[in-house]
């Protein structure tokens, strides 16, 4: 009788030791990991402000490329020698000199190497019932290329990406720190159009609390993905105008993980697939001392094809920034503020700066 107490007894410790490791994953309210919930947002900003950290470098690149074909002052981004297809030579122009912003085919030195930093800042913040939030993505990229050709140019960046976000549905913390490495590349199809591209690989390591601290849990995401974008550009006079199609992939893991009372959490996949199509006008021409000024507007319309935010698929981001470069040609960078328009319950907007240094 007494070893048929200590079976029965056994037997309810594993049942109950089973229910509590067997818990439900859930995905909105206060019983919800916060991972549970913001991931997919998570993924697609680290992904994002990797890509736009980039794609700011090789925009500045587009601008002077087509700046040096039309012969306006152009951001201070140093093109190789190149000839016209009839065998007339064509003049390498260090883009920031004082004659060359006269018109002249001046400046004989060609500058090949670029190294430059990215760093941005990204607030966010979702209303949707349940599942609301706020918080910030910060991201620092650095990167080095190269011109290989008069046509081709290749890099690679290393980022570092910081997620801090209040989750308050579930009265918690959601915080994430990642590393990135991102090998880019951009190709001059004529003068006024080229086609770039990258792709990378994150780590992510994430903590995460929720009922103010009383759970806590750790778990790690990878994530890989990819980005093209193909621009055409035309400069009238002073105006510079810039038509892009791009496009956004990425797909994330985040492990599985049992939180501090023991629910378990299983692993989750995130998949991004945005399509973008946008403009830029900029007006050249600016000089403040040492300096050559650029600013200019952007507009672009997304479209989500996977992993909505809020089940919405449709955005708009729109900015301002200003270009500055040396007159010689040695240094140049930018400022921007981009904010996102028209999603249901969303809110971000993304301040941006970036250093290059060319040799």
């Amino acid at each position: 009788m007494f070893s048929k107490c200590k079976i029965l007894i056994a037997g309810a410790a594993v049942a109950l030791i089973s229910t509590q490791a067997s818990a439900e994953t859930y995905s909105s309210g206060p019983d919800a990991a916060g991972s549970s919930v913001v991931t997919p947002v998570v993924a697609k900003s680290v992904a994002v402000a990797n890509v736009s950290n980039v794609t700011a470098h090789l925009d500045a690149i587009t601008s002077a490329v087509a700046g040096a074909a039309g012969g306006a002052a152009a951001p201070s981004v140093n093109v190789p020698q190149t000839k016209f297809e009839d065998g007339m030579q064509k003049t390498t122009v260090s883009l920031f000199d004082s004659a060359a912003q006269k018109g002249y085919g001046a400046g004989n030195e060609t500058r090949k190497v670029s190294v430059w930093a990215n760093l941005s800042y990204t607030w966010l913040e979702s209303d949707v019932a349940n599942a609301n939030f706020d918080g910030n993505v910060g991201a620092l990229n650095v990167g080095i290329d190269k011109w290989f050709t008069d046509k081709a140019l290749a890099g690679v960046s290393i980022g570092y990406a910081s997620t801090d976000v209040s989750t308050t549905f579930n009265s918690g913390t959601y915080e994430e720190k990642s590393t990135t490495i991102a090998p880019y590349g951009l190709i001059r199809i004529t003068d006024n159009v080229t086609l770039s591209g990258l792709f990378g690989h994150t780590w992510g390591d994430v903590d995460q609390d929720r009922q103010n601290g009383a759970v806590t849990a750790s778990t790690d995401a990878k994530t890989w993905f990819a980005a093209g974008s193909l621009s055409v550009s035309k400069n009238i006079k002073n105006i510079g105008l810039q038509g892009r199609l791009g496009y956004l992939w990425s797909d994330r893991d985040t492990d599985g993980f049992v939180e501090s009372n023991s629910n378990v959490v299983a692993a989750s996949q995130s998949k991004t697939s945005q399509g973008r199509i946008g403009a830029e006008a900029s007006y050249f021409g600016i000089k403040s001392g040492k300096m050559n000024l650029t600013p200019f507007a952007s507009v672009d319309y997304l479209r989500d094809f996977k992993d909505e935010i809020n089940d919405d698929a449709d955005a708009f981001d729109v900015g301002l920034g200003l270009r500055l470069g040396s007159k010689d040609g040695s240094v140049d960078g930018n400022l921007s503020v981009k904010t996102q328009l028209g999603r249901d319950n969303f809110e971000s907007t993304t301040a941006a700066a970036t250093v290059r240094f060319k040799f």
